[in-house]
């Protein structure tokens, strides 16, 4: 099976075919895979995308951007992420406040017809994206790639069967088009770890 980085790596370098008859163009445009659509949409509304084969990498990465953004403290919630900053030391508090200017969360979904994060309550802590720092390290895994917010919706309907979360809202970089409801962030940061 052909990893994720590979196709990344196949999309940037693939040459262009052009057309031999171009007086009869018929042919079919080929259908960008979702997770490669994403990495597009995402990237160019100005976020930031590292892939990781391993948590290995994840952790390289994790130090990369917390010795670049000179992050002294993140907001984090979920114990799994808590552990990743304590093993780069890294401190962490699980309420926001203006000391720490980043929050280090999961996401639900990676929608890949705009590159936006689907967040819920249960990645913030149970509060809402107003009342987050500005500021996103966001975890995900290969898996949370969905075409559009529907195909992530259902993803949640079938996977969090009693325990749905109360809230649900998506966010983009900087430079993302404006839509009504999606917050838009100084700086997000996308670790993603292949499953």
């Amino acid at each position: 099976m052909q990893s994720f980085w590979d196709k990344i790596k196949g999309m940037i370098s693939r040459p262009k075919e052009e057309p031999e008859d171009e007086e009869l163009d018929i042919s079919y445009t080929e259908k960008v895979p979702t997770d490669e659509e994403f990495v597009k949409n995402f990237t160019n509304s100005g976020g930031h995308f590292f892939y990781c084969e391993n948590k290995q990498e994840l952790r390289k990465y994790l130090k990369e951007i917390v010795t670049n953004e000179n992050i002294a403290r993140f907001v984090c919630f979920d114990e799994k992420l808590q552990k990743f900053l304590g093993e780069i030391n890294v401190a962490y508090q699980s309420h926001p406040s203006a000391i720490a200017e980043y929050s280090f969360v999961g996401c639900e979904g990676l929608i890949a017809f705009n590159g936006s994060i689907m967040l819920s309550s249960h990645n913030l802590g149970g509060r809402k994206i107003t009342e987050m720092a500005d500021n996103f390290v966001i975890f995900a895994t290969t898996s949370q790639f969905h075409e559009n917010s529907s195909g992530a919706m259902s993803h949640i309907n079938r996977t969090r069967t009693g325990a749905l979360p109360s809230g649900i809202t998506s966010i983009g970089g900087r430079d993302s088009k404006p839509i009504e409801n999606l917050p838009n962030s100084k700086y997000i940061y996308l670790l993603l770890l292949e499953e």
